[in-house]
């Protein structure tokens, strides 16, 4: 079934012009700060120019006879004298001693022009000086970063550049440029949105057989041959292949019948349709399934298309990887996220991988580094663990608020940004409240986030599809105190047991429906089960089971006991895994219990937080070493233990710099009270269940 859909552009273009009507309506004047094009367009003998100035719209025709140079502050700048276009009708090459390859640039122009300076395709200036030599792109220009149009003109010119001196840039298209130049913006950044709304045009129609842009991408290919590697976005499956599609025949297919923006054309051609769909070359991703797509299936790729490699982008990873000793090379290095990027090179006779820093490295075979990572591990890493990732949420969170009790699920959309504030992610999917006694004490519940399974694949991400956010308890300074506290308690247990449940402090704008501003605070990002297994290749078990502590890790266990009671929390058990993950790690035998959930505990000393009556305390701030049975040896190793940790503990506190001077003063004399009493073993003694 085809790929693309077309029925989301008519409110999505209708939101547009009124987020920009408000926008300009309220302030008097444009976006100060937003450029967008030049987008290009022949009308008889002119050229008609738009772009996006300082939030405002500005239209020219000018005589193609006396166009020279389009340039303005903040835009591409744009030769208009030469707009010509060479037919990309060549698609095979060969006896070329060296190119540059990389893939999946959505948007991000920097770390594009980063690697190519590096790399030596072209000068500080931007010129080439790559020579004869070839740069090939495989596709995936549009979508997610914010400088599309820089890409697009900085590629329209560099292949010029690089024909005068018998060079090549291959620019071939991805499964984005299928989808923005079919309608289909899902993953569009939303600045191009504005654009829209700006230019009063349906941003597609801004790529259309009438403009510069639209005519040079649709005469690009989808495949090419350079010496007997096979380039291509996605890949080639075995549903292609059954059809006998030569490389020339899918590139003819692509210019003559997909890329034309007319997809009556696609639905009524069968191989047309293959080509666009899940199995066509742009979308597929079986390459990247190392526990059913085996050598023996790919040999036939390459017997049947006569080359030795196959080189592919689409599927995201942490570095260039490979497969089958380097046979099939997986270029995309998450460019896209706005990090680092890499590129793969070939240099007499050998494959290498260049850094973004310059260092080159030999291609390694890395059939078992192929992985993907959990959304919640991505977002784990986004940042240094001391800049908050910044999530927006839109939603009706009143409905959550209000319905918390019967935690009923409203559409959401979530948008991730990266520390410079550029959009990395706006991925759709639903939330709801969740937790127990917060849900209930508290006027903001915590929330979990579901996504589609489906949407998470396509955006290269695992099948953990879901992430569990804790807010401040209200709107207000101490509550978000509070919660900096807890968020604390987490790193803690990190620096003690690095198995443990990870955390991650976010900056939260929350946004009803009609992207009013309701909240504005830090929250908590927690691991959940399905990240955790697939972070550390473990099982968790169900929450329900009941188990006895002597099934557990004794070392962890007991260490996990001396916490607790360290941070004063007696709101967890053994029994049901409460406020606990019982966790089946590859490197133990038993079982390890990892904490979480620490509002109740007496360093966060929540104002809704008592103690259960059955306890022979009144307030959580006491201490109380749970009842579970230990071993002297036990005891006195992890005393011996926390007492080698106690200065990293305490600077921990003093780099949490996240909460005020008034928490880290009360967090570091509750903890010194911990100190003083282990420094005492004997007369700790007392309050320990010995075996």
């Amino acid at each position: 079934m085809m790929k693309l859909r077309f029925n989301r552009i008519t409110n999505f273009f209708i939101v547009s012009l009124l987020l920009i009507f408000l926008n300009n309506n309220i302030n008097g004047q444009g976006i100060t700060n937003y450029y967008d094009g030049p987008y290009i367009d022949y009308e008889g003998n002119d050229l008609r120019i738009r772009w996006v100035e300082k939030g405002f719209n500005r239209d020219t025709l000018i005589p193609m006879k006396e166009a020279t140079i389009f340039e303005r502050s903040g835009l591409p700048k744009v030769d208009l004298s030469d707009l010509t276009i060479a037919p990309a009708t060549q698609w095979e090459y060969d006896y070329v001693n060296h190119f540059i390859a990389l893939s999946d640039l959505h948007g991000q122009f920097d770390i594009f022009i980063e690697l190519l300076k590096k790399h030596q395709v072209i000068s500080e200036n931007r010129e080439w000086i790559f020579g004869s030599n070839h740069l090939i792109i495989t596709g995936d220009h549009f979508s997610r970063g914010d400088k599309v149009m820089e890409i697009l003109w900085f590629l329209f010119h560099l292949e010029k550049q690089a024909a005068k001196e018998g060079g090549h840039v291959h620019v071939l298209l991805g499964n984005h440029e299928l989808m923005t130049l079919n309608n289909d913006l899902r993953y569009m950044n939303r600045k191009y949105a504005y654009t829209a709304g700006v230019l009063q045009i349906r941003y597609d129609h801004l790529f259309s057989d009438k403009s510069v842009l639209g005519q040079w991408l649709k005469s690009k290919n989808v495949s090419i041959i350079v010496n007997d590697f096979l380039f291509i976005h996605g890949g080639i499956s075995e549903k292609v292949m059954d059809k006998n599609l030569t490389v020339n025949d899918i590139n003819i297919y692509f210019k003559d019948k997909i890329m034309t923006g007319n997809p009556d054309i696609i639905y009524r051609d069968e191989v047309a349709n293959l080509l666009a769909g899940d199995d066509g070359p742009l979308w597929y991703r079986g390459y990247a399934d190392t526990s059913m797509y085996k050598e023996a299936d790919f040999n036939r790729v390459l017997d049947f298309y006569n080359v030795s490699n196959v080189i592919v982008g689409h599927t995201s990873m942490p570095q260039i990887l490979s497969r089958f000793n380097n046979k099939l090379i997986f270029i995309d290095c998450n460019i896209k996220m706005g990090q680092t990027g890499e590129v793969l090179i070939w240099d007499e006779n050998q494959f290498f991988r260049g850094k973004l820093n310059g260092d080159i490295l030999p291609l390694q075979h890395t059939e078992n580094e192929i992985q993907r990572v959990s959304l919640f591990e991505y977002i784990h890493k986004l940042t240094p663990p001391s800049v908050p990732v910044k999530i927006e949420l839109t939603g009706n969170i009143k409905s959550v608020i209000s319905k918390k009790l019967k935690e009923e699920y409203v559409p959401a959309q979530i948008t991730i940004y990266n520390e410079n504030d550029s959009l990395l992610l706006d991925v759709g999917g639903r939330m709801r409240s969740r937790g127990f006694m917060r849900k209930q004490v508290c006027r903001i519940p915590p929330v979990k986030f579901d996504f589609s399974k489906k949407e998470l694949k396509e955006l290269d991400f695992l099948n953990a599809d879901k992430l569990k956010f804790v807010f401040p308890c209200k709107d207000n300074k101490n509550d978000q105190e509070k919660l900096f506290i807890e968020y604390f308690a987490y790193e803690l247990y990190s620096l003690l047991n690095p198995k443990g449940i990870k955390a991650r402090l976010v900056h939260f704008e929350i946004f009803n429906e009609k992207k009013k501003n309701e909240f504005d605070f830090y929250g908590i990002l927690i691991e959940d089960e399905s990240a955790y297994s697939y972070a550390n290749d473990a099982q968790v078990l169900p929450g329900n089971r009941s188990l006895p502590p002597d099934v557990l890790e004794r070392k962890h266990f007991v260490r996990m006991l001396f916490f607790q009671y360290m941070i004063g929390n007696t709101d967890w058990s053994i029994h049901k895994s409460h406020n606990l993950f019982i966790v089946q790690l590859p490197e133990y035998e038993r079982l390890v219990p990892l904490p979480y959930d620490y509002d109740y505990s007496g360093l966060v000393d929540q104002t809704y937080a008592v103690p259960d009556p059955n306890l022979p305390i009144t307030s959580v701030v006491q201490r109380y070493f749970m009842p579970y049975k230990i071993t002297e040896r036990e005891f006195y190793d992890a005393i011996q233990f926390y007492q080698m940790k106690e200065n990293e503990i305490m600077n921990l506190v003093d780099g949490a710099t996240y909460m005020n001077e008034k928490s880290r003063k009360s967090i570091k004399s509750y903890l010194s009270e911990f100190f003083k009493i282990i420094s005492k073993p004997e007369s700790m003694r007392r309050n320990v269940n010995f075996k």
